[in-house]
């Protein structure tokens, strides 16, 4: 049985029309801007986005680090706010995954097309990385720590 596929589309056989998405995980590496007028910026999280989840962490300390960086203590209200509203937001695309009626593959607010858009029209303070895409066959939590450890805080490896 072969299979063609036509952008998002895979046809299966004349007979049967399969719809499909993106079914790789991708993340994305979240930063802080220190200092915007020279680019200077701390990495301090990591999105993840497989099929059926999303995940998200920060790095307590290099938050922390962060707000003794800034000129501005303003600024560092903003930074610990939105770092919640995107904790608040993966907590309800999750539990929306988690439903019966969800027929959905993967969270649009998370797509790598929304987080494309992000990563080019960010603010100054938060800077989303263009996605990322993952190819390794590993389980989603383990791969989520290791990127996590590698890219974002080695301080927290268990």
């Amino acid at each position: 049985m072969g299979v063609i596929r036509f952008t998002n589309v895979f046809y299966i056989n004349p007979f049967t029309l399969l719809k499909f998405t993106d079914m790789n995980s991708h993340y994305s590496i979240i930063s802080a801007a220190i200092r915007p007028e020279i680019q200077e910026k701390i990495t301090i999280g990591l999105l993840f986005v497989s099929a059926n989840k999303v995940l998200f962490d920060f790095s307590k300390n290099k938050v922390l680090a962060i707000k003794t960086l800034l000129d501005n203590q303003n600024l560092y209200k903003y930074l610990t706010e939105t770092i919640k509203q995107i904790e608040i937001s993966v907590g309800l695309e999750n539990s929306k995954n988690n439903t019966l009626l969800n027929n959905e593959e993967l969270p649009i607010q998370y797509s790598t097309g929304y987080l494309s858009y992000m990563n080019r029209y960010s603010n100054n303070l938060i800077h989303f990385s263009a996605p990322i895409q993952n190819d390794l066959d590993m389980k989603e939590e383990e791969l989520f720590n290791l990127l996590f450890n590698e890219y974002i805080d080695c301080s927290t490896a268990p």
